[in-house]
Formats: C-alpha cells, sequence, structure tokens
C-alpha cells in the first residue's frame, strides 16, 4: 500500500504546487488588474476629452444663440425704420401731390385771367 512518509511528501508537493498556482494567478490576475486600470484610466481622458469639447460645442451654441438674437433685434430694427421710412414717403407723396394740384390750379386760374384780359382787350380795340 503506501510508504511510511509518503503521504507527507504529496502533501508536501501539493503545496508546494497550490503555492506555484496561487503565485501564477496572482501575478496574471496582476497583470489584469494593471491592464484594467491603465484601460480605464485612458477611457477616463477620452471621456475628459470628449467633454471638453462638449463643452466647447456648447460655449458656441451659446455665442451662436446671442447672435442670432442680436441679428433678430437689428432685424426688428431694420423693418421698424423701414416701415417709418414708407410713412414718410407716403406722407411726401401727398403732400407733393397737393402742393402740385394747387399750383396748377393756380396757373389754370392765371390763364383764365390772361384770356380774359386778352378777350377785353380785343373787344375794346
Amino acid at each position: 500500500m503506501v510508504r511510511e512518509g509518503e503521504p507527507d511528501e504529496r502533501l508536501d508537493r501539493a503545496a508546494e504546487l497550490l503555492k506555484d498556482v496561487i503565485v501564477a494567478m496572482n501575478q496574471g490576475f496582476g497583470g489584469l488588474n494593471n491592464t484594467l486600470t491603465s484601460g480605464f484610466n485612458r477611457l477616463g481622458d477620452g471621456q475628459d476629452k470628449m467633454l471638453e469639447k462638449q463643452d466647447r460645442s456648447i460655449e458656441l451654441l451659446e455665442t451662436i444663440k446671442v447672435d442670432t438674437s442680436d441679428m433678430k433685434s437689428t432685424l426688428s430694427d431694420v423693418n421698424s425704420t423701414l416701415s417709418r421710412i414708407e410713412i414718410d414717403a407716403k406722407d411726401t407723396k401727398f403732400s407733393l401731390s397737393s402742393f402740385i394740384e394747387e399750383k396748377f390750379q393756380k396757373q389754370e386760374l392765371e390763364i383764365a385771367e390772361i384770356k380774359a384780359t386778352l378777350a377785353r382787350m380785343q373787344a375794346t380795340g
């Protein structure tokens, strides 16, 4: 069957092999842990860069929003000014038309008076 001391030798050998397995696993998992840590650090750096770009994009969009709002305000001011100019032009047109009509009527009266004077002069003549 089993010699004397043989189970002790087997147990000692098994203990040594178990230690070797534990060391190998620790080294393997330690390397894996280092690899994972490194990967997560790179991932975190990438996310930080992405967030910085996102922040810059948001700032740019806010600037564009302000610029667009300013443009709308300016356009509204231009529309108001154009409306006032249109009203002023219509008023000027009406005033000019009235002035021309008044002058035309005066000239017609003067021509009528000149004709009447000529007619009297020819009649007395």
